[in-house]
């Protein structure tokens, strides 16, 4: 260090002499890294390093053109980044200096990655990873990993996101001695988070959460340990937590200036939707309002702004302002639409270039068995038959499928009328199956129940057995028994049954409902989430919600 701190004196009394160039020229390709690796940031006098550099190169040694090249990027902006980068990946292909190649990958995903264009930034990452796999690099392996999580995480495939975080904490454990370690964790431990959040696994996202402020606490790492403080909010707001979520993400805050442009969006969300839901509604919406601010000044897409303007649309339909209501219902579709073609885009770009890596082991394991085994070129043959085959059959099962739902639907919009009824089946009873229960006990449980559903309470979030016996003058034995009798399921079957007819009529009465995304509409009609919602919509007519509005919508055309 003593000595690159002599040589950078040095090099500044000589910068902008005669003889700068000849002083540079003279120096090694160690001593010129190092010093520009101290002077990156001052990109003048980077760049004029990194020109030295290759010329140096061109002169005396060829098989270090290709950093230069890449100094020369580093040192650069726009178009001429991936130029230089592009120069370097040929010249590294040409005199084979492939160690390099893999940071050449890398360094263009993570320019594409803080400019929005995700795919780009994918498909460079995998390159990233596929070259490292080659070199047995496994610090660059796991960058590569790391991107290609963090991108799925964003716009993909949460499940794949967490497949591929614990392929990298695997892989990172199995080599505890590599460059940098301590950083790869804790990016590990906040993606394994952040992967359970999207999952809705609260418990499971807390845990590591709650290791990465252990950690980066025991380090005195301050700029990790309020990120990962921010990112608990997120964990404990789905927890319904909203006092400790508040508390993490304002915590959180004290150091926002460490982080990165995918902050604001998520803090603003959480803290608008915590405040929201403990009642604060007007401070509330106040946050929600920020995500779409952040938004309409940077044209940067967040997984948390369609989140923000489902609840600003349900808030403003709640309060009666209809023109606010439609403007960011507006807003709800545009974004879902884009939205959605980005993450098609990026999940089809994941299944067609990148499997998670233990598969694709297992793959290249299989090939290389079958080239020790002579496998002949016939045996290939049966397997690209046996593909063909298995293709033909997954495409019958689809449009039977699809024939099977149409005539569901078909049925369910032609018997709209008896659907009302179904939730109410009428039954004879014997002293037996009402458990000891009186007849006048049974009409007076049931004229409550009626008065329930006519109120629409059910659309209730909150409501319970015990919350309604006691609403009822009841008690959860007697309502259970009442309701198994006479709407032939349980309480849960019950609630849900009234909840998805509910939803079957406003869908087919109100084009707007139709409008709105199945998370939306399952919050709308008391469900928690989308995932529930449409699982109690198949299990009480056999097809989901989302195929219903799609032949409702095409239906009406």
């Amino acid at each position: 260090y003593s000595i690159a701190l002599v040589f950078l004196l040095s090099c500044n009394l000589l910068i902008g002499q005669k003889d700068s160039n000849d002083f540079l020229l003279s120096k090694s390709f160690e001593s010129l890294s190092v010093f520009f690796d101290i002077n990156k940031k001052d990109t003048v006098l980077a760049k004029k390093i990194a020109n030295i550099y290759l010329v140096k190169a061109k002169q005396i040694d060829s098989l270090k053109i290709p950093k230069g090249y890449f100094l020369l990027a580093k040192a650069s902006t726009g178009d001429k980044v991936f130029q230089y980068i592009d120069s370097s990946l040929f010249f590294s292909k040409k005199y084979n200096t492939r160690k390099i190649v893999s940071n050449l990958y890398m360094y263009k995903s993570e320019i594409f990655f803080k400019t929005d264009r995700y795919v780009e930034s994918l498909k460079n990452a995998i390159l990233s990873y596929k070259e490292a796999k080659k070199q047995a690099n496994i610090y660059m392996q796991i960058n590569a990993l790391q991107r290609i999580s963090m991108i799925n995480e964003l716009w993909g495939d949460y499940s794949k996101s967490l497949e591929t975080e614990k392929f990298t904490r695997k892989l990172l454990h199995q080599h505890p001695n590599i460059e940098n370690f301590e950083e790869l964790n804790l990016r590990s431990i906040e993606g394994m988070g952040k992967s359970y959040t999207k999952l809705f696994e609260p418990d499971s996202a807390l845990f590591y959460f709650n290791k990465g402020i252990i950690i980066s606490k025991k380090k005195k790492e301050w700029s990790t340990y309020y990120a990962f403080v921010s990112r608990s909010g997120m964990a404990l707001y789905i927890k319904k937590k909203y006092k400790q979520a508040l508390d993490s993400l304002f915590k959180g805050n004290l150091n926002r200036k460490a982080f990165n442009n995918s902050y604001f969006p998520y803090y603003n969300y959480y803290v608008g939707s915590s405040l929201y839901d403990l009642g604060e509604k007007k401070k509330g919406v106040s946050y929600l309002l920020k995500v779409d601010s952040v938004y309409t000044k940077r044209h940067m897409l967040y997984p948390e702004l369609p989140l923000a303007y489902e609840k600003l649309v349900m808030h403003f339909k709640k309060t009666g302002n209809k023109d606010k209501e439609v403007e960011y219902l507006h807003k709800l579709v545009n974004i879902e639409r884009i939205i959605t073609a980005k993450r098609n885009e990026i999940t089809n770009k994941t299944i067609t270039d990148y499997q998670i890596p233990e598969l694709l082991d297992e793959k290249e394991t299989i090939i290389n068995n079958l080239t020790k085994k002579n496998s002949t070129n016939k045996k290939i043959t049966w397997v690209v038959l046996g593909g063909f085959f298995v293709s033909v059959f997954i495409l019958i099962y689809y449009f039977k499928r699809q024939k099977r739902y149409k005539k569901i639907f078909e049925e369910l919009i032609a018997n709209k009328a008896a659907i009302d009824s179904e939730i109410n089946p009428v039954k004879s009873r014997n002293i037996d199956s009402t458990g000891g229960l009186s007849q006048d006990k049974i009409e007076q449980i049931l004229e409550n129940l009626n008065s329930f559903e006519a109120n629409k309470e059910f659309l209730k979030t909150s409501i319970t057995l015990s919350s309604l016996a006691k609403q009822i003058g009841s008690n959860t034995a007697y309502l259970s028994k009442v309701i198994n009798l006479e709407k032939g399921t349980n309480f849960s079957g019950y609630i849900n049954n009234l909840r998805v007819d509910y939803a079957i009529n406003e869908i087919t009465k109100n084009p707007n409902f139709r409008k709105y995304t199945i998370k939306a509409i399952a919050r709308e009609v008391g469900f928690n989430n989308a995932g529930s919602f449409s699982k109690a919509f198949y299990k009480k007519h056999g097809i989901y919600p989302s195929f219903f509005i799609k032949q409702l919508e095409h239906e009406n055309l």
